[in-house]
């Protein structure tokens, strides 16, 4: 009773009494164990229903009150009182139509009562007919837990305020992530509820995204995604940039950014009245300009969290900036402890400060003096105007050569020797470094272990190397430069800017080479006279191997004391577990030629049956082939029991039926084994003699027998390796690029997978390489055998001193990893200015057609607004049919609509498939360039899901470079159930692809 709305008894209680004098044979319509039920429970006092009112709603509704199950008492009791409730408020309140009910319990599970009248109740509270019932009775099925849905109908029941058909579908999508307590949720009110359960649900994707939050940190995390969340006046876009720079690490996700947020998020909807219009950061921000009525104060404030928080366009971070953000997220004590060092020496050569500079000016200036015997009155330098040309300055660099044993006791030297360099930049090239640079500069030179530092693409890192290395030369040290392949390391030594600095290392008086060479004089003559070298890594160990195996004396008296690695991720991550063999050629390697070619013919037949397939595939039948060629067998059921035993124990054959003995004739021989029947003795005369006389096509000597007999079984794995890689894929037929083979026959060049290079001096092992020059008619190398080897990591490991750079280092364990590998500091330095760049949502295609489809249509969009695409593709296969695709579809636009000018901007797409292509763009896989007018930034799409959040990075980092706007999409091919789909399944995918590569 104490459960049932007075107010609502009021009307079928008057009803109940008024008709209780008349003849109704109502009872017969209920069930009469059902009604003992009833009766019992109101006589034992457990129950909260009586006797008049199920009566009443039997006779009026036809309740059929078997449909609720034994169960739980307590949750049935308090279910059916909140069904009657509402059954009664439709019926008395509302006026509706009895029979609506009638329906409902007929046509419904008992599962599915409650979620009709939730909608019944709900247009009566907005009275109006919903727009999608089917989608908010699937949100409602979602809920399993009845006693939620029992408390919605309640907080229904006691709300006051309007509700809106959007905020209920959305609370209700959020409705299954409730914990199953509903504490909370009882003591809020209805409008209430969304707040709650948007923090529940964040808490939900966190702990189960495999972060390892803890409790704590779950609510902290969550509590302020939902402050993003429910940003009323920033765009979409806005806010995806600004999560974006999380995932980039380009900004910590920590309380106070998003606590900013916050206040910023608080301080415009205070400006601005609500609408449905959102808008960039930059354009609010000029709209809080143009307010006259704002506080001066205020305007301050906004455009410091704007800036702060990356929402607006800002200058380059200074060294203040920078160290305060690597100081809240990184926590190696190591690295730490320089920092506010070198922010306060950095701001004190910025403005004047050069002990060393003052110091050689002066050992110049007594220099001058005294050799001025005549009083002529040379010129007198001063630190304000000597690094004002370059005759002054490069006097400056040659004396502090000359002089530094005494400038290392200056305290403090690297610093003012970093401002003499910097002074030296500026007057060459009209730009000073950045304070990035200039940061991990001196971090490299300061911190006692060796260093691997984050720089994001475009931030310099060429010129961050030359400088270090221009520092280290002044010093007296000698560098090697270890780029990510030869190509690159020829430009870096031998370009002028803007490419690279080769003009920079002369002015300071540093001599610059690479060892890209097969010349091994000429590689000699770099590692002696040049104070730095460039070289890909397999250059740098095949010498390293030469010199002290071979005593070849390439490296001279160069010793292991300080390297730079570039694209650091490259060397020790993707490749770190590579090893570079160094191999040599066998005499009489070429009498194997037969035999490769036999495995070939065996594996590349073709297939008619399933029998033919088992037959060409298996390996004992392709080496009993191969034996029989070679050596000649007998098989078993070919000769009697006797006969085999006799040539067993003479050793003609051995157990496998392999002939021992090789003989032109076999008669006398044959005679000697004295058989008792002279038709036997006949018979296997005859067998041998046809075995010994057989057509032969392999033909090796018999130095070889025991070698081919180890290596069989991996020849013939690696022919059948060869018949299924693909052309474009993992190699190219071309001829050698690189200049450093004179032989212009068509080669098979292996492509580095990770770094889309040609590896032209490499081959395949165990006759793979040879196998795949069979099957595209190229001209047979000899097989070579592995001599010596050294691992990545080994020859890493030699150097005193290793210093690396790159765009990403990979995961938290990833870098854990090379810290324990190399027993080395890592460190992420901020971009100058934070990227401005946006992702765009990802399309997942189910086959082909559709996925280039897809392509041509973000590209089409992107070129009608006049900004450039870069498509980066998997492999050089995908990038021929990519842009033939491309080139296709506009010419059947164009062929519709001539007037369409997208032909003009596809019709001959700048294609980069090969390292010794001109492109400006650098490190990557394969890349197609599509050339318009530069507006609205670089546009990159990558058509392939990258193996790790490193390559992604990697190829989101050509675009947004230096603060610039831009933008990137995944556009990649899945299957026929994918076609179409969009976000949801491709970040499924990127966790599976994250985990997998931890593990």
């Amino acid at each position: 009773m104490q459960h049932i709305d007075n107010k609502l008894l009021e009307k079928p209680y008057n009803i109940y009494t008024n008709k209780q004098n008349e003849t109704i044979d109502w009872h017969k319509k209920i069930d009469k164990i059902l009604l003992d039920i009833c009766l019992k429970q109101m006589l034992s006092n457990k129950t909260i229903a009586y006797a008049p009112l199920l009566e009443l709603i039997a006779w009026k509704h036809r309740l059929n009150i078997h449909t609720y199950q034994k169960s739980n008492y307590a949750q049935l009791s308090n279910e059916m009182m909140v069904f009657v409730n509402t059954i009664l408020e439709c019926w008395t309140v509302f006026d509706i139509n009895p029979n609506l009910f009638d329906y409902i319990i007929l046509s419904r599970s008992q599962s599915q009562l409650v979620d009709e009248l939730i909608l019944i109740k709900l247009e009566n509270l907005m009275r109006k007919i919903l727009r999608d019932k089917e989608k908010l009775r699937n949100l409602l099925r979602q809920i399993t837990d009845t006693a939620v849905k029992t408390l919605i109908l309640q907080k229904m029941h006691e709300s006051q305020l309007n509700i809106h058909e959007e905020s209920f579908s959305d609370m209700l999508s959020l409705l299954p992530y409730i914990k199953n307590n509903t504490i909370l949720l009882k003591q809020l009110d209805l409008s209430e509820w969304s707040l709650t359960l948007q923090e529940t649900y964040w808490q939900h994707v966190l702990s189960n995204g495999g972060l390892g939050f803890t409790n704590e940190n779950l609510e902290q995390c969550a509590f302020y995604l939902v402050k993003l969340d429910n940003a009323t006046l920033f765009s979409t876009k806005t806010l995806l940039i600004f999560v974006h720079h999380f995932y980039a690490e380009d900004m910590e996700l920590c309380g106070d950014i998003l606590d900013d947020f916050g206040v910023l998020n608080l301080k415009l909807s205070n400006l601005f009245e609500k609408s449905n219009k959102r808008y960039s950061g930059q354009e609010l921000l000029e709209l809080c300009q143009q307010k006259t009525d704002i506080v001066t104060k205020d305007l301050s404030q906004i455009q410091h969290l704007m800036t702060k928080l990356g929402l607006s366009e800002s200058n380059n971070r200074d060294i203040d900036r920078l160290v305060q953000m690597i100081t809240k997220s990184y926590k190696d004590d190591n690295v730490l402890k320089h920092l506010s060092k070198i922010r306060d020496l950095l701001k004190r050569t910025a403005n004047g400060e050069n002990l060393v500079l003052k110091y050689i000016v002066d050992v110049i200036n007594r220099n001058d003096q005294s050799n001025d015997t005549e009083n002529t009155g040379s010129k007198i330098l001063t630190c304000k105007t000597c690094c004002h040309n370059e005759k002054d300055l490069k006097r400056i660099i040659y004396a502090i050569r000359s002089n530094i044993e005494e400038i290392k006791h200056i305290e403090n030297c690297n610093y003012y020797i970093l401002h003499t360099v910097n002074q030296g930049i500026l007057l060459k090239q009209r730009f000073s470094l950045r304070d990035t640079q200039k940061l991990v500069v001196m971090l490299m030179l300061s911190n006692q272990r060796s260093l691997l530092s984050q720089v994001a693409t475009g931030e310099g890192k060429t010129l961050i190397i030359t400088t270090l290395c221009i520092i280290k030369c002044l010093y007296g040290e000698k560098l090697d430069i270890v780029t990510s392949c030869s190509v690159l390391a020829k430009r870096d030594a031998e370009s002028e800017p803007p490419k690279c600095n080769k003009e920079l290392y002369e002015f300071f008086g540093v001599t610059v080479g690479h060892i890209c060479s097969e010349d091994i004089d000429q590689r000699a003559q770099t590692f002696s006279k040049c104070d730095v070298v460039y070289g890909d890594l397999s250059s740098f160990q095949r010498d390293y191997l030469l010199n002290r195996f071979y005593e070849k004396n390439i490296l001279d008296k160069r010793n292991f004391e300080s390297v730079i690695v570039d694209e650091v991720d490259s060397m020790l991550l993707d490749n770190g577990n590579n090893m570079l063999y160094l191999s040599h050629d066998i005499p009489d390697m070429e009498k194997l030629q037969s035999l490769f070619i036999f495995i070939w013919r065996s594996v590349n037949q073709p297939v008619n049956s399933l029998d033919d397939l088992n037959k060409i595939y298996d390996n004992a039948a392709i080496k009993q082939s191969i034996i029989e060629d070679i050596h000649g067998m007998i098989m078993r059921d070919e000769v009697d029991a006797g006969v085999w035993q006799a040539l067993l124990k003479s050793k003609t054959i051995d157990e496998d039926g392999r002939i021992l003995i090789h003989l032109k004739d076999y008669t006398t021989h044959v005679e000697q084994l004295k058989f008792p029947k002279q038709k036997t003795e006949n018979r296997l005369i005859f067998l041998l003699n046809i075995i010994s006389n057989r057509q032969r096509f392999i033909k090796l000597r018999s130095e070889f027998y025991n070698f081919i007999e180890q290596h069989l079984d991996k020849f013939i794995d690696n022919a059948k390796n060869a018949l299924f890689m693909s052309e474009g894929v993992d190699y190219v037929i071309d001829v050698d690029r690189t200049g450093l083979d004179p032989d212009l026959n068509p080669k098979i060049i292996i492509i580095d997978k990770n770094t889309g290079t040609d590896q032209s001096s490499s081959q395949w092992h165990e006759v793979l390489h040879q196998f795949l020059q069979i099957k595209h008619g190229c001209k047979l190398s000899l097989m070579s055998l592995k001599a010596v080897f050294i691992s990545n990591v080994s020859y890493l490991k030699l150097y005193q001193n290793l210093y690396g750079l790159s765009g990403t280092l990979g995961s938290r364990d990833k870098k854990q990893l090379l810290n324990e590998l190399y027993n080395i500091d890592l460190i992420k330095i901020p971009t100058s200015k934070l990227k401005n760049f946006f992702e765009e949502r990802p399309i997942i295609s189910g086959y082909k057609e559709q996925w280039t489809n897809s392509i041509y249509d973000e590209t089409k969009k992107k070129i009608i607004k006049d900004r450039s695409v870069l498509i980066i593709c998997e492999t050089v296969k995908h990038v021929d049919y990519i842009s033939k695709c491309l080139v296709k579809r506009a010419m059947e636009d164009l062929q519709n609509d001539p007037s369409n000018i997208i032909y003009d901007s596809l019709k001959k797409p700048y294609v980069y498939k090969r390292e010794h292509e001109e492109f400006t763009f650098g490190r990557g896989n394969e890349l197609l360039r599509l050339w318009n007018i530069e507006a609205g930034g670089l546009h990159v799409i990558v058509t392939f899901l990258p193996n790790n959040c490193r390559i992604e990075e990697q190829a989101y980092g050509r675009a947004a470079r230096c603060g610039e706007h831009g933008s990137g999409q995944l556009l990649v091919i899945g299957n026929d159930e994918d076609g179409g789909s969009y976000s949801s399944k491709i970040f499924q995918l990127k966790n599976v692809r994250d985990v997998y590569e931890l593990q």
